[in-house]
């Protein structure tokens, strides 16, 4: 399958996946703040990864939600089936991404250095 279509089938999940998790999962497990990052469809299209992540959620909350969300997967994916016509619709796996956490880790430790330029007068050495 051309990789052109397999980006597409992957937007397209992406955005079908978080609408159903959304508006019809109904588990108390899954954080109120969750969002589908992105979507790789393997290239038989058989299987997919959705990645997803949480705001301000500590790691027992990352774990209930990907347990909930993998528990929750087979409905999930006979919803999406529905509104996304494939040969064979994916099997869902979820996984959370920490890339987001990095990046906000970073941003933390770009923001005091900014904070500690701001607080040392520009004519002291700093150390």
């Amino acid at each position: 399958m051309s990789s052109r279509r397999i980006e597409r089938v992957n937007s397209l999940l992406k955005e079908v996946i978080s609408d159903i998790i959304r508006t019809e999962v109904k588990n108390e497990h899954i954080a109120p703040l969750l969002t589908i990052t992105k979507v790789d469809v393997s290239p038989d299209i058989h299987f997919a990864k959705v990645y997803f992540t949480i705001t301000n959620a500590t790691k027992q909350q990352v774990e209930k939600t990907k347990e909930a969300l993998n528990y929750a997967s087979g409905f999930i994916a006979v919803k999406c089936s529905k509104e996304v016509k494939l040969r064979f619709f994916p099997e869902l796996r979820f996984i959370y991404d920490s890339e987001y956490d990095e990046m906000f880790k970073l941003e933390q430790v770009f923001h005091k250095i900014q904070q500690m330029r701001k607080d040392t007068p520009a004519n002291e050495p700093t150390e």
